[in-house]
């Protein structure tokens, strides 16, 4: 009976995973022209992340979705290197945000959320405008990593938080 219960709880996670990596590349993929939303979606992703998956699963959506909008690039004729130069930057931004939210949010889930947020768009910010300094990216990608970051974080967050039907001041 053990060895039953083993088999499916393993394919169930197998299908979070598999589920959870097609759904962090194909929004990306289809919505990649347009950064605020896919910004929100991708956030609330991440925040929705720490509720629902383990954190293998967890992993495709730190690094998913950046891949996903460089691989639209290249196949629509869109890509450009500047982007690949950041996508470390933006793997560590997301794992920072889901790292940083699963440890805090045993304290306030609100706080957690924003914190989290404000930690991502810091090392999104500073990462991009030292490269930018360095003449590796131009100014319009450290525009990009800048406010709009923070506003999106913040907006995942209150998505997630309104998916998983928590009160703010919780």
């Amino acid at each position: 009976m053990k060895k039953v219960t083993s088999l499916v709880v393993d394919r169930v996670v197998g299908n979070q995973i598999l589920f959870t990596g097609i759904l962090s590349f194909v929004v990306p993929f289809l919505l990649s022209t347009h950064q605020f939303p896919l910004g929100v979606l991708v956030n609330a992703g991440l925040y929705l992340s720490v509720f629902y998956l383990k954190k293998p699963a967890r992993m495709t959506l730190v690094f998913f979705p950046s891949i996903a909008v460089m691989t639209r690039g290249l196949i629509f004729g869109n890509f450009t290197h500047f982007l690949l130069i950041m996508t470390p930057f933006i793997w560590m931004g997301n794992l920072v945000l889901t790292m940083g939210f699963e440890k805090l949010v045993i304290f306030n889930r609100l706080f957690a959320g924003v914190l989290s947020g404000v930690v991502k768009f810091g090392l999104l910010w500073t990462s991009s405008h030292l490269l930018f300094q360095l003449n590796l990216i131009p100014k319009a990608l450290v525009i990009a990593m800048g406010f709009n970051q923070l506003m999106t974080a913040l907006l995942g967050m209150g998505l997630a938080l309104f998916i998983v039907g928590i009160e703010p001041n919780s």
